[in-house]
C-alpha cells in the first residue's frame, strides 16, 4: 500500500501499527490538531525508521500537499543520539532540510517539519518506556502483573533485547 494523497492539514509519520493507533486515538481522545498519521509500512512496504527514507520520497507530488501545512516524524528513541541522527538522515536523504536538534524545526520543500523522539530526546526507550508509567499509576497492581504478563508471554523475545531493553529498565525503575 501506498500514500495516496494528504487528507488532513497535518501529517504524521511513526514507525508502526501501534504507534499509529497510539496517536490516532490520542489526538481523537484529547481533541488536538487534527493528523494524518501513517506509519512507513503503509507507504513504503518498509517498517520502522528503516522505512522514513523512502516514505518521505516525492511526498510533494501527492494531491494535497498544497494545503498541508506541517509534518511530524515520530520515532522511538532507542539509543539516544542515534536515533535522532537515522531520523535527520531520512530528510537529507531526500534534498530536504532536518531539524538541526530536537527542539528546532526542519524544512521539506517549505514545509515545516519537526522530529519527535519518543519518550524523549535524552532518554532511551519507545511508546512503551513512556506509558508504562501512567499505567502503574493508574493500576498499581500492573506492577505485580506487568512483569509476569511479559515473561510468560514471551513478549520480552518478540523484538530482541535492544527493543525491550529500555521498557525492561523502565519495568524495574517503577517497581522499585
Amino acid at each position: 500500500m501506498s500514500l495516496a494523497r494528504f487528507t488532513k492539514p497535518r501529517f504524521m509519520l511513526c514507525e508502526g501499527d501501534d504507534d499509529k493507533g497510539f496517536f490516532e486515538a490520542l489526538i481523537a481522545r484529547r481533541s488536538l490538531p487534527d493528523f494524518q498519521v501513517c506509519h512507513s509500512a503503509e507507504i513504503c512496504g518498509t517498517g520502522g525508521k528503516t522505512g522514513f527514507s523512502k516514505s518521505l520520497k516525492g511526498m510533494e507530488v501527492l494531491s494535497g500537499w498544497r494545503d498541508l501545512k506541517a509534518l511530524l516524524i515520530v520515532t522511538d528513541n532507542d539509543i539516544v543520539g542515534q536515533s535522532f541522527a537515522e531520523a535527520q538522515r531520512s530528510l537529507t536523504d531526500n534534498g530536504h532540510t532536518p531539524p538541526p536538534n530536537h527542539q528546532a524545526v526542519g524544512s521539506m520543500l517549505g514545509k515545516p517539519v519537526a522530529i519527535l523522539m519518543i519518550p524523549r530526546a535524552n532518554e532511551a526507550g519507545d511508546l512503551e518506556t513512556l506509558c508504562l508509567p501512567a499505567i502503574y499509576e493508574k493500576w498499581p497492581k500492573a506492577k505485580i502483573c506487568v512483569p509476569f504478563f511479559l515473561r510468560c508471554t514471551g513478549v520480552l523475545t518478540w523484538m530482541g533485547a535492544n527493543k525491550w531493553g529500555a521498557f525492561d529498565k523502565s519495568m524495574q525503575h517503577h517497581l522499585m
